[in-house]
């Protein structure tokens, strides 16, 4: 069971005289700012995401979780490929979407997304709208002491070629980029050679922090995480998780406090994802193990 925003936290379970008192406790899911899955992570009800296909009737329909599951998206679906166009945030937030021509396609055998290249030049994404750049910057943007952000995404059967570019897989960026990750950023993302998953940070004056592992994507779906941490006055930390294990991490000091982010993008790599969650906080890996046993769970 999942608790939202709202639950109480450290509620008695238990009143009986002479009996310690037990205490339920949120879940890590629950503290996340955005949340996105064709799974119901807080078991709302809700409409999670909506679909495309051009020969069903009608062409556009929101699904929730479970109508993806229980035969009504087998029913709406007539032929061909049905794309992803919206993403509903499960927390209310910054849904993400895209066109028909760029959205990814929707993997029904797994009930996940394919991220897929559609011409030698572009691939398909998910991003925020313009209307919710200044409340991305003001929750996201900056590096002030303390300051943390984590972004999870459960990943497989990435699609890996002979090149060393790196791109995001859920980037949190400046809305004009030179290059996927050549602005300001703070982001998961890969190696589309090697599939080792990284995380990465460019603050204001271009100054760039990164860490790539070398733990790679692949064809078994499971949760990949990056943190980002100003641990101090003049210290930030990158960390990125495979799973609930620890598997690169990397400081440095010249980071700058000033960061500005104003858009989420999701994708861009040849892979398949069914879940991206963003906290405005650094989880630790205590947290990252625990989300990891909840995301399974669903």
């Amino acid at each position: 069971m999942f608790y939202n925003d709202k639950d109480i936290i450290g509620v008695p379970t238990s009143l009986s005289l002479g009996a310690s008192p037990s205490y339920i406790q949120p879940s890590v899911a629950s503290r996340a700012n955005n949340a996105y899955s064709f799974l119901d992570i807080y078991g709302s009800g809700n409409d999670v995401c909506q679909l495309y296909n051009g020969t069903s009737n009608p062409t556009i329909r929101d699904f929730t979780a479970d109508e993806l599951t229980d035969g009504t998206y087998d029913t709406w679906y007539n032929s061909g490929t049905t794309l992803v166009t919206v993403m509903y945030d499960q927390k209310g937030s910054f849904d993400v979407s895209e066109s028909s021509f760029a959205a990814p396609q929707y993997d029904d055998a797994n009930n996940q997304m394919y991220f897929r290249k559609f011409n030698p030049y572009a691939r398909s994404k998910m991003q925020t709208s313009a209307t919710d750049q200044s409340a991305i910057n003001s929750t996201f943007g900056g590096n002030t002491n303390g300051q943390g952000t984590t972004i999870v995404s459960t990943l497989r059967g990435m699609t890996t070629v002979g090149v060393s570019q790196t791109t995001p897989i859920f980037n949190i960026r400046d809305n004009n980029p030179t290059s996927p990750l050549g602005d300001k950023h703070k982001a998961l993302y890969t190696n589309i050679n090697s599939g080792y998953i990284g995380s990465s940070l460019k603050d204001d004056s271009y100054t760039l922090l990164n860490i790539l592992s070398d733990d790679a994507i692949d064809s078994t779906l499971r949760m990949f995480s990056a943190t980002h941490k100003k641990t101090d006055a003049t210290t930030t930390t990158l960390k990125a998780y495979k799973g609930d294990s620890e598997v690169a991490s990397t400081s440095a000091t010249t980071i700058s406090e000033s960061i500005e982010l104003v858009e989420f993008e999701w994708g861009l790599t040849d892979l398949r994802s069914q879940t991206a969650m963003v906290f405005a906080e650094a989880l630790d890996g205590t947290d990252i193990a625990s989300l990891k046993t909840e995301l399974e769970s669903l």
